[in-house]
């Protein structure tokens, strides 16, 4: 694969087999298939490393990143600051927050309840009930 380490092309940088990629069919010698098999990489990716190169220039050959670039699904920072501020106030879990965020905030369309214990976990209010149980704490 590119960026794979392959006999002869030992430690090489995923940008260098690209070029070699490139160049070896800008020479014609392989077709694409041959190319493709050749680098470990599908027709696919093939094509598009062809189609990117004239357009981009040197910089088709860089690392991208792999990350989406939206999350629509994303609870909203104002919602997640308001459970997690309910929940530094009371102390309570999540259906409980729930239940009384959705009461003051009736237009406000909440997350499910698996949504805001990951919610109170990465802002720190909870902990795992896996942890709690080693230590001993789980139900006050």
């Amino acid at each position: 694969m590119l960026g794979d380490e392959r006999d002869g092309m030992d430690g090489d940088e995923p940008r260098d087999e690209r070029r070699r990629f490139l160049a070896d069919h800008a020479s014609g010698h392989w077709t694409m298939v041959e190319l493709c098999e050749r680098y470990g990489i599908s027709r696919k990716t093939g094509h598009a490393l062809v189609r990117r190169f004239p357009l981009e220039g040197e910089s088709a050959v860089e690392e991208r990143s792999r990350a989406p670039k939206s999350c629509p699904q994303r609870t909203l920072d104002e919602f997640e600051a308001m459970i997690v501020a309910e929940r530094k106030a009371r102390r309570w879990g999540a259906r409980k927050l729930l239940r009384v965020l959705s009461d003051r905030h009736p237009s406000i369309v909440w997350p499910a309840r698996s949504t805001v214990d990951e919610i109170l976990l990465r802002s720190r209010c909870s902990e795992s009930p896996f942890f709690s149980t080693l230590r001993g704490t789980r139900g006050r």
